[in-house]
């Protein structure tokens, strides 16, 4: 469950509810973004060490370049956190599940003070289908493989 405070474009906290633990996340806005095309909606994410961004099982709504800190990737494995990765500047977040509308395939937590850009679902679209055919034929199928893999070594095929 996610609650807003403040309004408007500019600083506002958010804070990412679950399981009874609440933390605060500011958000930050981007002023000054294109300045030919504003982005209304632009904004930033700043995580402390240790709050969670999203969890395995979450829905998809929102994908997060990492501009600065990082970020552990785990997935429940026979009952026991597996760590999958750890992210930092420059890499992309939560991509898989935006590209392809299923459930979080992992959590991400972050390990450092961090800086995101969320993007969200329709700015993915939009991206992708003006993507060469080729390109997204093949993202795709890397993304599709991945995800079997990911079942296989969750046991689940």
């Amino acid at each position: 469950m996610r609650g807003e405070s403040g309004g408007g474009r500019g600083n506002a906290a958010l804070f990412w509810c679950r399981d009874n633990a609440c933390g605060p996340v500011r958000v930050v806005g981007l002023p000054g973004i294109g300045d030919d095309a504003p982005m209304d909606s632009a904004y930033r994410i700043e995580l402390l060490p240790g709050q969670v961004l999203f969890r395995e099982g979450d829905a998809p709504t929102t994908a997060f370049l990492i501009e600065s800190g990082s970020l552990r990737i785990t997935a429940q494995r026979a009952g026991a956190p597996m760590v999958l990765s750890d992210l930092g500047p420059g890499a992309l977040v939560g991509e898989m599940a935006v590209l392809d509308d299923s459930p979080r395939s992992a959590t991400a937590t972050a390990l450092a003070d961090c800086v995101l850009t969320p993007i969200d679902r329709a700015q993915f679209a939009e991206r992708l289908q003006t993507a060469d055919p080729v390109v997204r034929a093949l993202l795709l199928s890397q993304l599709s493989r991945y995800r079997t893999a990911l079942a296989t070594v969750a046991g689940g095929k």
